[in-house]
């Protein structure tokens, strides 16, 4: 069940054009628990990385913790979102997302999502 996730995600990252290099860890922690994180490197920018996930009823994906940091390459925040139990004030808390000026309230993300709005950036850059 994690597997097929990792998998996934893999999937994604290897059909990814914009990826120059990827180093990624997977921690299988039973059939429906698992870590993956990593380094994304991009022209001129990075993404590291984590989700902390479990499969819940063995169907639906709950990510326990996750954070996706990216910088461009004199490690200026461009963005991050992450569920960090700070920010009681949001909307969407635990979720947010920091730019380099403010925190937004935002849904969990999709690694499918981060790897968009990354692509984007990149395009107008």
């Amino acid at each position: 069940m994690i597997d097929e996730y990792f998998n996934e995600i893999e999937e994604l990252l290897n059909n990814n054009p914009f990826i120059i290099k990827n180093e990624i860890s997977k921690n299988k922690l039973n059939e429906y628990s698992g870590i993956i994180k990593g380094i994304l490197r991009f022209k001129k920018s990075t993404l590291s990385f984590i989700e902390v996930t479990d499969l819940d009823n063995n169907t639906d994906r709950v990510k326990k913790k996750y954070k996706y940091h990216y910088m461009d390459d004199n490690n200026n925040l461009i963005f991050r979102y992450d569920n960090v139990k700070h920010y009681q004030n949001i909307k969407t808390f635990p979720n947010h997302k920091h730019t380099y000026s403010e925190i937004i309230e935002t849904s969990e993300p999709s690694f499918k999502m981060v790897l968009k709005e990354i692509k984007e950036y990149l395009q107008n850059t």
